[in-house]
Formats: structure tokens, sequence, C-alpha cells
């Protein structure tokens, strides 16, 4: 659980300093970290609790609820991007098989 919060406290760092200087984001690259999808709000209350008893910074623990709107946000545009394209995919093959 620690490296999961050390990993996702570098990416979201890395990402702000992204949106801030404009650079491209080079990523955080740590093959043994799998993420498990969404965390319940208890439990990411619990490391926030771990992480301020330990004296640490705890802005990038806010800043996940915001971060996975974002993500859901993006996906569903995507998801729309996506059915628009096989869209003009079907259009596209039977105006060709018609030719």
């Amino acid at each position: 659980m620690a490296v999961e919060a050390v990993f996702l406290r570098d990416r979201f760092k890395a990402k702000e300093a992204k949106s801030v200087t404009g650079e491209d984001e080079k990523g955080v690259q740590q093959d043994d970290v799998k993420l498990r999808g969404y965390v319940s709000r208890g439990k990411l209350e619990a490391i926030k609790r771990v992480v301020e008893k330990l004296g640490g910074d705890t802005s990038w623990i806010d800043a996940i609820p915001k971060r996975l709107s974002e993500i859901d946000i993006q996906i569903a545009e995507l998801e729309k991007q996506i059915s628009e394209l096989k869209e003009e995919k079907e259009f596209l093959i039977s105006f060709l098989s018609r030719l």
C-alpha cells in the first residue's frame, strides 16, 4: 500500500508539473505496481491520515477524486469519438461496396 501511495503521489506531482511548465511527462515507470481501480473514499481518508501522521504532504491525495472525474470525462469523450468514427467507417465501407 505504501508503494502505491508513493506511485500515486509521484504521478500527480508529475502531472501537475507538466500542466504548470507545459513540458512532456515522461511518466513514472513502476512495472511492479498495479493499480486496482477506484479506491473507496474511506480508504482514501485512511491513507491521508497515515500520511499526515508521518508528517507528509497530503495535497496529492486530495487531487485523486478530481483526477478520477477528469479521467471519466475523457473516457466518455473518447468513447463518443470512437462511436462516431465507427459510424463513418461503416458508411465508407458501404459506399465503396456500391461502387
